[in-house]
């Protein structure tokens, strides 16, 4: 059975953009750039393939959102509603900041890049891919989903280790098929020329060895009862 990466979709998806920067940074000198990050997504979501993409967060990293852009509520869909005077920088720099993301695995690659092997600019560019198409009309940004968990993180936390099922922390999930989602990502960056067919096999086994250890990493930091402090509310 292949190891899932314990973030869920866009954790499977930094899995292999992570195989493909290094790949890219060896051959040219030149890593993955913000555009190019954001041009994969879409076309990741534009996929047959792809009936939905999940983003998990929860009540502590939505309440330090709120904090950080002077709300009391946040709409995910569409925030700019809300902070009209905010541009899509700024509402994009509150998204993605290490406090607002509820995995505890995604803020772990923001967090400490090097122990993972995830440029820290990789992660922030495929989860401002991500709010920029939800909050675009287009089609497309109907696959996304949302799911804000409700209750206490540190008991999912504790949950999560007694039951062994790491990814089910606060918040993740096994996706069904890992190595499946893997390949089609793979056979995707060959179909549209962004690697060699004859490439897929070893970049996948790169990802896979990836997930494992990020697997025992972020199960070893939840150990530790890691959890993101709350910021205080605005008065």
């Amino acid at each position: 059975v292949a190891c899932p990466s314990p973030g869920g979709d866009l954790a499977e998806a930094l899995l292999v953009l992570a195989a493909l920067d290094r790949a890219r940074r060896q051959a040219t000198g030149e890593g993955l750039r913000d555009v190019d990050v954001e041009a994969i997504f879409c076309q990741i979501v534009d996929s047959e393939r792809v009936s939905a993409y999940y983003y998990y967060t929860d009540e502590n990293a939505l309440h330090n959102a709120c904090a950080r852009l002077g709300v009391e509520t946040l709409h995910f869909a569409n925030p700019a509603q809300q902070v009209p005077a905010l541009s899509e920088e700024v509402l994009l720099g509150a998204m993605t900041a290490e406090e607002t993301i509820g995995s505890e695995h995604l803020r772990l690659l923001l967090r400490e890049p090097a122990r993972f092997g995830v440029p820290r600019a990789l992660t922030q560019a495929l989860l401002a891919a991500f709010f920029k198409m939800l909050w675009n009309p287009e089609t497309r940004g109907a696959k996304l989903r949302v799911e804000v968990l409700c209750g206490s993180r540190p008991e999912r936390v504790a949950s999560a280790l007694a039951s062994d099922a790491v990814a089910h922390s606060a918040p993740g999930y096994h996706p069904r098929h890992p190595r499946a989602a893997r390949a089609d990502i793979l056979q995707l960056l060959a179909d549209q020329l962004w690697i060699r067919p004859a490439d897929i096999p070893r970049l996948r086994t790169e990802a896979g060895c990836m997930a494992l250890e990020h697997y025992e990493l972020t199960r070893s930091e939840l150990a530790k009862g890691l959890a993101t402090p709350v910021t205080p509310m605005p008065r």
